[in-house]
């Protein structure tokens, strides 16, 4: 009997000991999320408290790496990539990938996918939210760009935008509506600055395939995107 107690005070003590470690508000955050995909930055999940979103809480995550992608990484057919976010404040999100082909997607928002703006403060979102539904890069070689929007307030411009766009097909890109995108002062203008607003414009290279070389000409129309690109609030930490 006395060593069936001691037993039962020893694990008593550490399941105290780890109610301590994990809370309610993390389990009711993350329950849907994928634990095998976390955040790159060593400070966690300890936000920074200057900017609405940086690489502390933001990240377009490679699947089949785990690793967040940045400028000038190279994709492939088959390339699976989510969208993950924990924002500091209640968040307007609006991402769009503008393809090798040149046709405009909604990564979010979108129809299919069960959150909807704002996003809530300190929650943890995977968009899509379950890794089986992943987004993924076609067959189509050439520069892909990410296109992210971030406010405290709703910015009714690419609200109409993303209800334009059949997911489908994609939306062809015009000139003109390309040079809107690139230029944040278009959108972000809730005040605050950095604390407000968000703008990145990421840039990819898909090749052919996972063990081709990237073709050279696709390598430099990706270094002019870097080159032009107004990314003022972008965060490389």
């Amino acid at each position: 009997m006395i060593k069936s107690s001691v037993k039962y005070l020893i694990l008593l003590i550490i399941l105290v000991g780890l109610s301590g470690i994990i809370s309610a508000d993390d389990l009711s955050n993350d329950k849907d999320q994928d634990t095998n995909l976390t955040f790159a930055s060593k400070r966690g999940t300890k936000l920074s408290s200057k900017k609405l979103i940086s690489n502390d809480n933001f990240q377009i995550l490679n699947i089949n790496s785990e690793s967040n992608l940045k400028d000038m990484d190279e994709v492939y057919s088959g390339t699976q990539y989510i969208v993950r976010i924990k924002p500091i404040k209640k968040t307007h999100l609006y991402v769009f990938n503008l393809d090798s082909s040149n046709k405009l997607y909604s990564i979010f928002p979108r129809k299919d996918i069960r959150y909807k703006n704002p996003l809530k403060k300190r929650k943890v979102y995977n968009l899509p939210p379950s890794e089986d539904d992943a987004y993924e890069f076609d067959t189509t070689k050439g520069v892909e760009l990410f296109y992210v929007y971030a406010s405290t307030k709703p910015i009714r411009k690419l609200e109409k935008l993303a209800s334009k766009i059949d997911n489908s097909t994609g939306l062809s890109v015009s000139d003109d509506l390309k040079n809107s995108l690139d230029d944040s002062s278009n959108f972000l203008k809730a005040p605050g600055g950095e604390k407000s607003n968000f703008f990145r414009k990421l840039v990819l290279v898909h090749k052919a395939n996972k063990n081709a070389k990237p073709d050279k000409n696709i390598v430099e129309r990706a270094k002019k995107e870097i080159n032009s690109k107004n990314d003022n609030n972008d965060d490389e930490d």
